[in-house]
């Protein structure tokens, strides 16, 4: 892909085509699709590439070619997860079972209801999804285990248990559920999240929240929290505005997190007020720094350590793991999808409805707690799976 630059001389102008990548990565293909990608994509270990446009399921090879695509015959607005035998699942008004070929294995109505956000998958396979106003435990052939009202945005522990967003007319909290759908506890919070919470190697969960101005003295403050395991807080870190994303835990025990102080809907944000934050376990800022992006995707961490993530309207971004910036392209168009990363150091990730592929350092994901979106390349939403 080329630019123009237009460069002034004299009284005259001249034209070069110039490259806008810079040396430390590469295009390696785009896809474009019949219909707009907006999801987050999964990789199955055969290296084939998984993403949902608002009708299809599409699967990609690893040269950025089309194998087949699956008609939802709704709208299918999730992310798809992969089972440990190859499965895919995903949710529009159904979850879906797809196998590798392409075939409907099942399908189970979830109230009729569509949600951004991706499927869980717990250690006994048990699929965990959103539906409206609830979140289902289904098992894996197709037969819903149990509901829990209120509730939304699973993720599961490595022993099972599931951690959700409780929402009523009390407000939002954090909860710990058994694999049966009982409350564990619960952890109120001020406001709601803007995404799904991640699991540390020792069970500590991060996540953070954002808030819109209720008119109330400190109603434009929202907070990152570190919950244990048991539901008591470890810390908390108050800002105005507040966390934008899910956040992703590096090799080194890091915590990062794209962050604004813009808190009214409809202000254009800056420089000044949207960060990118590294936070240590024991909630110090290890470093802050500023950038001119609206909203970020959850990051995806690579196996040295440096951080991608993907901006709306802004571009995407790679970090060394000490807060500088190792390279950064423009050119992509608006992006909500959060990068994955092959074994062999490929990122997928999607902007403008197309799916890119880029070469850059890292040979593959991270070694981590929760390297990226929904833990792991499969989007299994499962800790130590």
């Amino acid at each position: 892909m080329k630019y123009l630059s237009i460069i002034m001389l004299g009284c005259g102008l001249v034209l070069c085509s110039c490259d806008i990548f810079t040396p430390e990565y590469d295009v390696v293909w785009k896809l474009k699709a019949d219909e707009h990608l907006d999801t987050s994509p999964a990789i199955a270990d055969d290296g084939t590439i998984y993403i949902c446009s608002h009708s299809y399921l599409y699967a990609i090879d690893p040269q950025g070619k089309i194998k087949w695509e699956y008609d939802t015959e709704d709208q299918a607005i999730t992310s798809p997860a992969i089972g440990s035998d190859g499965t895919i699942y995903f949710t529009s008004a159904y979850l879906h079972a797809v196998n590798p070929g392409g075939s409907s294995k099942w399908r189970t109505e979830v109230n009729g209801g569509t949600w951004y956000g991706c499927p869980a998958i717990g250690p006994d396979g048990t699929i965990y999804c959103n539906g409206t106003q609830r979140i289902y435990a289904v098992g894996n052939d197709g037969e819903i285990k149990w509901e829990f009202e209120n509730a939304s945005d699973p993720v599961v522990e490595s022993d099972g248990t599931i951690y959700v967003e409780l929402y009523d007319s009390g407000g939002y909290a954090l909860a710990a559920l058994n694999v049966e759908g009982e409350l564990l506890w619960s952890y109120p919070v001020g406001h709601q999240r803007e995404g799904e919470p991640v699991i540390d190697s020792d069970g500590t969960v991060y996540f953070g929240t954002h808030a819109y101005d209720d008119g109330e003295e400190g109603g434009d403050t929202a907070s990152f929290y570190a919950i244990a395991a048991d539901g008591n807080l470890k810390w908390e870190y108050r800002m105005r505005g507040g966390f934008l994303g899910a956040p992703a835990i590096g090799p080194d025990g890091i915590i990062y997190v794209g962050a604004s102080q813009v808190y009214e809907r409809g202000v254009e944000h800056s420089i000044d007020t949207s960060f990118f934050i590294a936070f240590t376990p024991d909630g110090e800022i290890e470093w802050k720094q500023p950038y001119d992006f609206y909203w970020i995707s959850t990051p995806a961490i690579g196996s040295d350590g440096v951080v991608y993530f993907a901006s709306q309207f802004d571009g995407f971004y790679a970090i060394n793991p000490d807060g500088s910036e190792q390279w950064y392209s423009k050119n992509y168009g608006s992006n909500f999808s959060s990068p994955a990363i092959g074994s062999d150091g490929i990122i997928y990730f999607v902007s403008g409805g197309k799916l890119f592929a880029l070469k850059g350092s890292s040979d593959g994901l991270a070694s981590s707690p929760w390297p990226r979106y929904h833990h792991d390349n499969q989007n299994t939403g499962r800790a130590g799976g």
